[in-house]
C-alpha cells in the first residue's frame, strides 16, 4: 500500500462507522498489544489553545533532553502532521506500518460485529503504535472535540491533565452553555492525577474545580494575570502567553530538570502551524474559528493599520457573530470572502451579506480560495499585511498551495 491509498481509506471511514464508547477504544488498543501504555503522558483538553499548549509542552520536554511523541488534531495539509516524534512529523514508512496494523485489527473488530473504529479512534491507535515503535519517553495527547468521551480518554494513567480555555463551540455536541462544555472537558480529570486549568472563565472553573475535588485531583489554576505576566517573548502573539503559562505549570508536575534560560529559549523558538503563522512576508494564517478565537485574533492585531482580511468559515458556526466581531474591531482595507473545499462550507454570498451589515469597507467575493488569496495578496500591496483567518480548512488549503507553489 502507498501513502495516498492510506489517506483515501482514512478519509472514507466516517461514511461507514460511528463514534464508539471508550470500551471500544480500549479493546482496539488491547488487541494491538497496548502500545504506549508505559509512557509518561500529558493529556490536554479545552476549546481554544490546546494545540498550542501541546507544542509548548513538546518544546519544554525536548529542551530537558527527553524524547516526545505528540498526537494532535486536526491536520492542516497531511495526516502525518498529527503524529510528531521529537518535533518532526512521522515518516511515510512508519505511518504505513502503523496504518496496516490498525487496519487489520479494525477489520477483525468489524467482522466480529463490534464495529469498525471511528476516524479519530483509528488515528489515535496509530499514534500509540508510532510512538511505541519510536521508543519515546513522553506522550502528549490532545483530545478531539470533547474530553469525557474522547478516544484519548481511554489512556489510563497520565501524569498530569491540562484544560485550556473554555468557550462556546460545537454546542450541538458538547452542550449549550459554558458549564456544560466545561463538564465534557473536565471528563479527562482522573482520580488523584494533578490538573492544570485556565482560570479565565469563572463559570468553567467552577465546574472543573468541582470535578477535581470529587476525584481528589490536585488543581493548579492559571489566572489571566499570571498569563499576562509571563515575561518571556512567546512566539506568535500575546494571546499565547496564557497557553505558554499553562504548559510551564503542567511541566512542573513532570520529572524534568530545566534551567530558566533553557526554558525561555525553548518557548521562544516554538512555531505553531496555523496560529499567527507567517507563511510569506507580511502574510499570516490564523485558524481562529469560534467567537473566542476571533476575539483573541482581533486583540492581537488591534494596532495593525488597515490590514486585508481573507475570511472563510464552515456553516455550522455562528457566522453572524464571528463577522460582527471582526468588523467591530478591525479597520480593514478590505475583506475578501471565499469558500473552502468542504461540504459544510458557508456560501460566499451569505458571508458577504453578513459583512455588509457591519462594515463600510470594500467586500470582495471569490469562490476559489486560491483566487481569493491572490486577490488578497494584490490588495495588500507592499506596506499592508494580509491575514487569512477563519476555518482551518482555509489555512490548510493556503499552506498546501504555497508548499507546491501558487
Amino acid at each position: 500500500m502507498i501513502i495516498s491509498e492510506a489517506y483515501e481509506y482514512l478519509a472514507g471511514i466516517p461514511k461507514f462507522t460511528r463514534k464508539h464508547p471508550l470500551e471500544h477504544t480500549r479493546k482496539l488498543v488491547a488487541l494491538l498489544g497496548n502500545p504506549g501504555g508505559n509512557k509518561k503522558a500529558i493529556h490536554v483538553a479545552g476549546t481554544n489553545g490546546k494545540g498550542s499548549v501541546c507544542h509548548y509542552l513538546q518544546a519544554i520536554i525536548l529542551a530537558g533532553g527527553h524524547t516526545t511523541g505528540m498526537f494532535t488534531s486536526p491536520h492542516l495539509v497531511r495526516v502525518n502532521e498529527r503524529f510528531m516524534i521529537n518535533g518532526e512529523e512521522v515518516s511515510d514508512s512508519l505511518f504505513l506500518q502503523a496504518f496496516t496494523k490498525v487496519l487489520t485489527v479494525s477489520q477483525d473488530l468489524e467482522e466480529a460485529g463490534e464495529g469498525h473504529p471511528s476516524y479519530f479512534e483509528f488515528l489515535y491507535a496509530m499514534g500509540l503504535l508510532i510512538f511505541e515503535e519510536s521508543q519515546v519517553e513522553y506522550l502528549i495527547l490532545e483530545t478531539g472535540l470533547g474530553g469525557r468521551l474522547d478516544a484519548t480518554n481511554s489512556y489510563q494513567t497520565p501524569l498530569v491533565s491540562v484544560i485550556t480555555s473554555i468557550s462556546l463551540d460545537h454546542q450541538q455536541i458538547l452542550g449549550e452553555t459554558i458549564a456544560e462544555i466545561a463538564g465534557e472537558k473536565a471528563g479527562i480529570i482522573r482520580e488523584g492525577v494533578p490538573v492544570v486549568a485556565d482560570g479565565s472563565s469563572p463559570e468553567a472553573l467552577a465546574v472543573i474545580s468541582q470535578v477535581a475535588k470529587a476525584r481528589r485531583a490536585p488543581l493548579k489554576v492559571v489566572t489571566p494575570e499570571e498569563g499576562r505576566a509571563l515575561s518571556w517573548q512567546l512566539s506568535g502573539s500575546d494571546y499565547q502567553r496564557m497557553n505558554g503559562t499553562l504548559a510551564v505549570a503542567a511541566a512542573g508536575y513532570l520529572p524534568l530538570s530545566l534551567e530558566r534560560e533553557s526554558l525561555r529559549r525553548a518557548l521562544e523558538e516554538v512555531r505553531i502551524p496555523g496560529r499567527m503563522e507567517e507563511v510569506l512576508p507580511g502574510v499570516y494564517v490564523e485558524g481562529a474559528h469560534n467567537e473566542a478565537g476571533i476575539a483573541a485574533f482581533c486583540r492581537n492585531i488591534q494596532r495593525e493599520v488597515a490590514p486585508v482580511i481573507l475570511f472563510s468559515v464552515v456553516s455550522d458556526k455562528d457566522v453572524s457573530a464571528l463577522i460582527k466581531i471582526l468588523c467591530d474591531n478591525i479597520e480593514a482595507t478590505a475583506f475578501v470572502i471565499t469558500g473552502i473545499k468542504d461540504a459544510r462550507r458557508a456560501s460566499t454570498e451569505a458571508l458577504a451579506t453578513e459583512f455588509a451589515k457591519y462594515t463600510k469597507c470594500p467586500i470582495y467575493q471569490e469562490e476559489d480560495s486560491l483566487a481569493a488569496f491572490r486577490l488578497g495578496y494584490h490588495l495588500k500591496g507592499a506596506k499592508r499585511k494580509l491575514y487569512c483567518v477563519g476555518s482551518l480548512y482555509l489555512v490548510g488549503e493556503i499552506k498546501e498551495a504555497l508548499d507546491v507553489g501558487l
